[in-house]
């Protein structure tokens, strides 16, 4: 009777020691997800929070659309190299977009790719949807930059100098410069966020127009004008062209009130 009674004894207390380890382990598990949920919910804050400063930065250039190149050596600024830019995927350039110095969840700095035909402004082609961008983001969609957050080390990854395969892995890094993926495993911890193209010029051409619609208001309520103005042939200089009422919007003389609509 004894010997039973101390085997069920014992029975119970290695059940409990197994109840133990499991919860520890059950809590740690919990943590660690709780861990990487809030690295991976700061990842996509600031990856939006870059997405939107990039969007401003390109309705407030003399040229809408017009994006920064990326930064090629970690000063934070932009680097535009002659025609180009120095490089087509780099740091993200915070100061030039006027932002803190983003960092994803593991303190690790924005990475940020960008089509450089909207980088720089090329003599004789303008800025529209009309150019066509050779980013791809997962394969098929078409975008005009893209943010990447590394995340922390992985494999046999040694940030000692600013190489892409240091930071980033798989199609991101493998010097394809044009085309990205997010692919979250083992060996690929990227985070990535794109601009669509699409999304891009919609929202260009939606702030040009407000632009140039307030100065059409600002034109008609000029004193002792009360109209609108003349519209232009489309032919430099782009001055209104008495009693034509559809064309190009004047950018020089804007007739009957001689103001300047552009």
């Amino acid at each position: 009777m004894n010997r039973t009674r101390a085997r069920g004894a014992a029975l119970l207390a290695l059940l409990a020691m197994v109840m133990i380890v499991v919860s520890v382990s059950f809590v740690a598990s919990v943590s660690l997800n709780k861990q990487r949920t809030e690295k991976s919910s700061r990842n996509l804050s600031q990856l939006h929070a870059a997405k939107e400063a990039l969007l401003g930065y390109a309705l407030r250039q003399s040229a809408p659309g017009l994006l920064p190149c990326p930064d090629a050596n970690g000063d934070g600024f932009a680097n535009p190299g002659g025609s180009s830019c120095s490089r087509q995927l780099g740091y993200l350039p915070y100061k030039t977009l006027q932002l803190d110095d983003l960092r994803d969840g593991s303190g690790a700095k924005l990475w940020y790719a960008v089509e450089l035909s909207y980088a720089v402004e090329t003599p004789g082609t303008e800025l529209n949807p009309s150019l066509a961008s050779s980013l791809r983001l997962n394969t098929t969609e078409v975008v005009a930059a893209v943010v990447l957050a590394p995340g922390p080390p992985i494999g046999n990854q040694q940030r000692t100098n600013n190489n892409a395969d240091r930071y980033l892995e798989g199609v991101n890094a493998n010097g394809t410069t044009t085309t990205y993926a997010l692919a979250k495993d083992e060996t690929n911890n990227d985070e990535l966020l794109g601009i669509d193209a699409g999304e891009f010029w919609t929202t260009i051409e939606r702030y040009v127009l407000y632009s140039l619609g307030q100065r059409l208001i600002a034109y008609h309520d000029t004193p002792n004008c009360d109209e609108y103005p003349w519209a232009a042939q489309n032919t430099a200089p782009y001055n209104s062209d008495a009693g034509r009422e559809a064309g190009q919007l004047p950018s020089g003389n804007a007739i009957p009130f001689n103001g300047a609509a552009g």
